[in-house]
């Protein structure tokens, strides 16, 4: 269920300082290992192209498109009208476990692993592809290119902060109604936008799709426009092609030090700062304590990528919007290492709710008995598979850095770089396992 400061697990895990400390020695060990074996030339731009699956035609991609986004639109639309007009108690309404287990844990995971799945279903780009339809019928004329509109991405940047904010530190972030508030008015907000800027607006405006697609970018199915394909790639690889804009970096920051954030909020420490503050007091509190949380991330990224633009002699700017890419790992791993224990345990009650999705007593698929399964996967099962995760994601991050670094810089200073982007990654890795113990 949603708690209402937060998703994360904190302090509920047994995970003792031991193994904080192997996981930063394997993480540098394998850092080595890796470098070591990986040659001295770039490769993931070459994986990233893959094996080629099956073909898919044009025409079979926007079919897909119009029947995925259609029921897109309408899921969309069904959770709307349980926010709006479902039970106002959070716990007994499917809204609240969608929002903060399904598009922000379950979505996140699939994207990382498969694929840009939000691309299928995004009822926005479905809202606004329809819409100009419409308008082309009506006015006799083409359907206009989508391309992005100016701004969009800085729109994305602000969408995924309103959100984060929303979650982990609006006091009444639990509640449906709220819930209902923000839902609306996030849509209103790309509808406009898609009718003033063309409906290619969404495709970079929306925070949702433009941070999914991010993520997408490590998994291992990738549509190649180019082959008209679908084709196999190894993990990360899709990386390479990860475009370089500063609000790509700038999303992936707020999102990371969010992540942050509310692993710190399970601590003593944040116990001690809230106290039994309430309502718009907590709110103002917790505001501050994201803002630095996002700031510290924002600035040990910061703080790195000059080093690295001083070292290899380059302009810091074009360093640290290339670099991003690491972050893609880095950022994941937080996510999903921090939540996956919600996923697991809480992602349960979808089985209850989807025969009572509005908490009126209905009983539509006979599930509304079923009972959580908290033993489901033992406590110290998921610490090990959490820090595995975040493990992982610093060695993915490693080789990222270290295929960029050879692409991006001189041969004869590119290890100078690397030294620092691996002390960036370790810090953030010890840091992601550090507050899962609680801060």
């Amino acid at each position: 269920m949603i708690l209402a400061h937060g998703l994360g697990e904190g302090a509920e895990l047994p995970l003792p300082e031991w193994q904080l400390a192997w996981l930063v020695a394997f993480a540098v060990a394998s850092v080595f290992v890796v470098l070591g074996a990986y040659g001295e030339r770039p490769r993931l731009d070459a994986w990233a192209r893959g094996r080629r699956l099956v073909p898919v035609a044009p025409s079979t991609v926007r079919v897909v498109l119009v029947v995925t986004r259609t029921l897109g639109v309408v899921w969309w639309g069904f959770i709307l009208s349980t926010a709006w007009w479902g039970n106002e108690n959070g716990f007994l309404n499917i809204t609240g476990t969608w929002f903060s287990i399904g598009l922000w844990v379950a979505l996140p995971l699939l994207s990382v692993v498969v694929g840009d799945v939000w691309r299928l279903v995004d009822p926005f780009r479905g809202l606004a592809d329809a819409g100009a339809w419409v308008r082309a019928r009506l006015t006799a004329s083409p359907m206009s290119d989508p391309g992005a509109g100016r701004g969009s991405g800085a729109v994305a940047v602000g969408a995924i902060a309103s959100f984060v904010w929303f979650v982990l530190a609006y006091h009444a972030a639990d509640a449906p109604r709220s819930i209902a508030v923000y839902l609306t008015g996030y849509t209103a907000m790309m509808l406009l936008g898609a009718a003033r800027n063309g409906r290619g607006w969404v495709t970079t405006a929306d925070g949702f799709g433009t941070f999914f697609s991010v993520l997408a970018t490590m998994g291992i199915i990738a549509h190649d426009r180019e082959s008209d394909s679908l084709r196999l790639r190894p993990p990360i690889a899709g990386l390479a092609r990860l475009p370089t804009r500063a609000t790509i970096v700038g999303l992936l920051v707020v999102v990371g030090g969010a992540t942050a954030f509310d692993g710190f909020t399970g601590g003593s420490v944040w116990a001690d700062l809230a106290g039994d503050r309430i309502g718009w007091s907590r709110t103002l509190v917790a505001s501050a304590g994201l803002v630095v949380a996002v700031t510290a991330f924002a600035a040990v990224y910061a703080v790195a990528m000059a080093a690295v633009a001083a070292l290899v002699r380059e302009p810091r700017r074009p360093v640290t919007v290339f670099h991003g890419a690491l972050l893609v790992p880095v950022v994941a791993s937080y996510l999903i290492g921090h939540y996956v224990g919600r996923l697991v345990h809480d992602g349960q009650a979808v089985i209850i709710h989807i025969s009572d999705p509005y908490g009126r007593g209905a009983d539509w698929f006979g599930t509304v008995d079923y009972s959580i399964d908290w033993e489901l996967v033992s406590p110290s099962t998921l610490a090990w598979i959490q820090t595995a995760v975040l493990t992982l994601g610093g060695v993915a991050a490693v080789l990222v850095a270290h295929d960029r670094a050879l692409v991006r810089h001189d041969p004869h200073r590119v290890v100078r770089a690397e030294y620092v982007l691996l002390l960036l990654v370790v810090a953030y890795a010890a840091a992601g396992v550090g507050l899962l113990l609680g801060g």
